[in-house]
């Protein structure tokens, strides 16, 4: 069936287009924690909790920068169909894991959650240095560009590298989502691995790497519904991207997007 609406129409042709948003886990090293207990502890919890993405840089000193600018953590997430994650992990495995959360985009959006704003240092204005109105230890807020209330979403893009020394960067490829926290939205301080959307029957979804693994998620999220956690009604699927590859490689595109992905598996 073609759906009614234009934009819809053009996401079903295009295969580089989705309905839905991933949050990938990642492992640690110190303590080691793999991305599929990572995974395990947010469902745990029934939370994702927001950071404000810290990395390290030649620039930062040896101190952990903010990667997410302004005054409030977010949960990031990355708009890609799961065929292109299955590409990703291929020639960047340390940057995402197969293991994560699917959200079906317009109920995140109607919760708060936004594509980020690529853009330049001009967009976001400059940064509020120690001792400067404004300034926050461990943040980076800026003043006369964004108003802090929508720095959360800036994401530098600089596809030009004008000398040797000013690297190219762009992450256009990710798509990214993000959402703010506090949010009036989720009182328990983080995005919940399901939410409840009663105007669609488009559901959320947990992502694992091998299917060997799906009984085991499956089991943990009945025990969880056992204990009364309503976050566990509103799963739709356990998919793993080791049956997704396999199909792909035998050209059924049916398990190159979640939502068409066959409704009895």
């Amino acid at each position: 069936m073609q759906p009614t609406d234009f934009s819809a129409r053009v996401r079903q042709q295009r295969g580089d287009l989705t309905d839905y948003v991933f949050h990938l886990t990642r492992g640690c090293t110190d303590p080691p924690v793999s991305p599929l207990q990572v995974l395990m502890e947010i469902l745990n919890s029934g939370l994702i909790r927001p950071t404000f993405a810290p990395y390290y840089s030649p620039s930062s000193g040896g101190k952990a920068r903010p990667g997410v600018k302004g005054p409030y953590p977010v949960v990031c997430l990355t708009e890609q169909p799961i065929s292109a994650v299955i590409r990703t992990l291929k020639f960047n495995p340390g940057r995402y894991s197969g293991y994560g959360v699917a959200y079906f985009k317009p109920t995140l959006y109607g919760e708060g959650g936004r594509p980020v704003l690529y853009g330049s240092d001009l967009e976001i204005g400059k940064k509020i240095k120690e001792g400067e109105p404004g300034w926050q230890e461990g943040k980076e807020i800026y003043t006369g560009g964004l108003p802090p209330e929508l720095q959360y979403l800036w994401v530098k893009y600089d596809p030009l590298g004008a000398h040797a020394f000013n690297y190219k960067v762009d992450f256009t490829w990710e798509r990214e989502w993000r959402v703010k926290f506090p949010s009036p939205r989720f009182k328990e301080g983080g995005l919940p691995v399901a939410i409840r959307n009663p105007w669609s029957s488009q559901q959320g979804a947990i992502i694992v790497s091998k299917e060997a693994e799906v009984p085991e998620v499956r089991s943990c999220i009945e025990g969880y519904r056992e204990r009364g956690l309503k976050w566990t009604r509103y799963v739709g699927k356990i998919i793993s991207l080791e049956k997704a590859t396999e199909r792909l490689e035998l050209n059924d595109l049916r398990y190159a997007r979640l939502e068409t992905w066959p409704e009895d598996e």
